[in-house]
């Protein structure tokens, strides 16, 4: 039998179930479960067709006899649903639907039966089988009524394989949640309106508690310092990162807690806006990072030991030039000085004329070892720099690149001379020296510009050029260009100085590098003035 239709049923069995009284039982069912009825019971009163409401009912009905609990009737809802049609199931009974479900035995539905039949109403979930053998989970509900003059025991019957899927999908979410949430490396919070209502044992460890209830209810500053590393009250600032939370989503930001035992914790936490059970509540996530927190800060000192050391090298290596070229001054410069005077001596006193050839030819030799070394005295320590200052030193470099390497130089300085620490003074112009050097090297530049300015308690240094220029970004890393080492050690001995490096460079218009460093009280490095004129620069360079 297909889908069963008014006409379709046996028209003996129609005649005897009066169904005037069907309306009245079904309302008494809805009394206890609403949720089955389509259609208003009082609109259905209005119905002539009282069969037709039978049929109405959006739910499968089937109509058992109250003593036999035999099949008298079903809807074709029923048919539809389980594929059975009524003859069917008058011959098979219940065992037809019976899906090996413990609480479908046929025993224990017969049980149930009898105590509806009693007056008991019963409404309970079973696993059936329909007729192509699929299984299907059903609510039903089962209450004592009359149909006419006969009692009976009316069963409704829904579907709802699709909501028990929906509900072992929404378990199976929640079982991977809940183990997610136990098993995070982090601590995580769940907190609405009341403060703490749920977190997981990494919560308990990392605020040294014994149980979930000791956070319960409570609100997250309560477990801070009275005041924030910011200067804020920690209850207010807790309260309005959790608003902000609800009212954008989401908040991250660092934060102190204390321990049960005192300790403080440095964390950092994230909130997150979730929703569960269409209620809007707050999921705080939080990661100690005390040991990141240390790991920086001995980093941040080790950096600053390793630029002191750079700087102190640095410093080392210009006095131990300074010394050698206060030795190669002193002695090997006078030495030589003073054989070119006992030379010149016998130049003037030798009578044969090879002698004379060969001496003058040795007094050359000596006069340009002379000249060498001077100019060697003065690249490895310019006495200019010493004796004259700052801007001296600038302005002999400047001179000395400009004829060395045909690039015209212009050199613009503050008229009045600038109070620089002496250290300070040689490790800015070791940086200019450097950066000129750069130039050389890498621009392809043919104009170079160097300013010296003051600018209130600082000295403000300009290298420009209208080189081919490079990418600053790429500075200290393996793609780096254009002496990309040599500039990140001169900003890292900058910020060492207290001072700043800027770059700014592109293809069209070249380079420009500005250093910037605070003015100090003049220091003075040991060692011994060198006093002699200073050479041209035209004298040889290493």
């Amino acid at each position: 039998m297909g889908t069963i239709g008014i006409k379709a049923f046996d028209i003996k069995r129609q005649r005897e179930l009066d169904y005037r009284g069907f309306v009245n039982s079904l309302c008494d069912v809805k009394s206890t479960l609403a949720r089955f009825i389509v259609m208003p019971a009082a609109d259905m009163q209005h119905q002539n067709d009282e069969r037709a409401f039978f049929e109405a009912v959006n739910d499968a009905v089937a109509v058992h006899d109250l003593h036999s609990f035999q099949f008298i009737d079903i809807n074709c809802k029923f048919t539809e649903m389980l594929g059975y049609t009524l003859e069917e199931m008058e011959k098979g009974g219940i065992g037809l639907i019976a899906a090996g479900d413990c609480n479908f035995r046929e025993e224990v539905v017969r049980q149930r039966l009898h105590e509806a039949r009693t007056g008991l109403s019963q409404i309970f979930e079973i696993q059936a089988s329909k007729k192509t053998g699929e299984q299907i989970w059903m609510e039903v509900s089962l209450k004592r009524g009359k149909i006419g003059s006969q009692d009976c025991l009316l069963a409704l019957m829904r579907d709802i394989t699709d909501r028990k899927k929906a509900e072992e999908n929404l378990r199976e979410s929640e079982r991977k949640f809940r183990t997610l949430f136990d098993s995070s490396y982090d601590a995580v919070l769940m907190l609405d309106e009341r403060g703490i209502f749920d977190c997981n044992q990494k919560t308990i460890e990392m605020f040294g508690l014994s149980s979930k209830e000791e956070l319960l209810g409570r609100n997250p500053g309560e477990f801070s310092p009275t005041f924030q590393t910011d200067g804020s009250r920690s209850i207010m600032a807790a309260t309005e990162r959790l608003e902000k939370a609800l009212k954008e989503g989401q908040c991250q930001f660092e934060w102190v807690h204390h321990r049960s035992d005192g300790m403080k914790i440095v964390s950092e936490i994230l909130l997150n806006r979730v929703e569960i059970d269409g209620k809007k509540v707050i999921q705080a996530l939080i990661r100690d990072i005390g040991e990141r927190k240390r790991a920086d800060k001995k980093i941040h000192e080790y950096q600053k030991r390793l630029r002191t050391l750079a700087l102190e090298i640095s410093l080392l290596q210009e006095r131990e030039r300074r010394q050698i070229a206060i030795d190669l001054h002193d002695h090997i410069g006078q030495n030589l000085a003073f054989a070119k005077m006992k030379l010149g001596a016998l130049l003037e006193t030798a009578g044969d004329r090879v002698d004379r050839e060969s001496l003058r030819e040795v007094f050359s030799l000596v006069d340009q070892t002379i000249r060498d070394a001077r100019s060697l005295v003065f690249e490895l320590s310019p006495p200019v720099l010493y004796e004259l200052g700052f801007e001296a030193g600038i302005d002999w470099l400047v001179e000395c690149f400009q004829k060395e390497h045909g690039i015209k130089v212009e050199c613009e300085q503050d008229p009045e001379p600038i109070p620089l620490a002496e250290d300070m003074g040689i490790v800015l112009f070791q940086i200019v020296r450097e950066l000129l050097v750069n130039v050389a090297k890498h621009a392809r530049a043919d104009h170079v510009r160097v300013t010296v300015r003051r600018a209130g308690g600082h000295i403000r240094i300009g290298v420009m050029d209208n080189g081919v220029g490079f990418n600053p970004s790429l500075l200290g890393t393996a793609r780096g260009e254009r002496g990309g080492f040599g500039l990140f050690s001169i900003r890292e001995r900058m910020n060492y100085l207290g001072g700043e490096l800027h770059i700014d460079s592109d293809a069209r218009s070249g380079t420009r590098i500005i250093l910037r460093a605070p003015l100090k009280k003049k220091r003075k490095l040991k060692g011994r003035k060198i006093s002699y004129e200073h050479p041209r620069p035209g004298g040889r360079r290493p």
